[in-house]
């Protein structure tokens, strides 16, 4: 995409792949991935496999991303609740407990996380935008793909 097109990965390319990745269960791809990501992106590119690891089942890479996150951005609660369903999913009910209690004890207000949301405005923003002439290429692969799915 970058060598080819001269396309700089945004988060919704994370993210579809990580979903990828994670579906057909090629968990070391994922983490490969993920270290590829710019610092800019990482945090919410790490959130969107959290949840992930939480309907899957993959509680020991949902820890490990967790703790990461909660690393990048520690006053975030959405990662301390996504790691107590990744723990509560996979039976761990001491840790669940202990989690929470970190939650609850925590006296700085925690900032919002970023939502599946977030990547409906991607998604909207490019599908409603104007083509632009420098990507008339990209147009006429999708045009291609779109024709073919038909």
């Amino acid at each position: 995409m970058t060598t080819t097109y001269s396309l700089r990965p945004t988060f919704a390319h994370y993210w579809c792949m990580e979903n990828l990745y994670v579906s057909v269960g090629l968990l070391e791809e994922v983490e490969g991935l993920l270290k590829s990501v710019p610092e800019e992106l990482k945090a919410r590119a790490l959130g969107g496999l959290l949840g992930l690891c939480r309907f899957r089942g993959e509680w020991k890479l949902g820890e490990r991303i967790a703790l990461r996150l909660i690393e990048l951005e520690p006053s975030n609660c959405a990662h301390y609740a996504l790691l107590c369903s990744v723990y509560a999913s996979a039976g761990r009910w001491e840790d669940t407990h202990r989690v929470k209690a970190i939650i609850k004890e925590s006296d700085e207000r925690f900032s919002p996380g970023h939502r599946l949301v977030d990547l409906n405005e991607i998604a909207n923003e490019f599908k409603t935008r104007e083509r632009q002439p420098e990507n008339q290429e990209i147009y006429v692969i999708l045009d291609d793909l779109v024709s073919k799915l038909q």
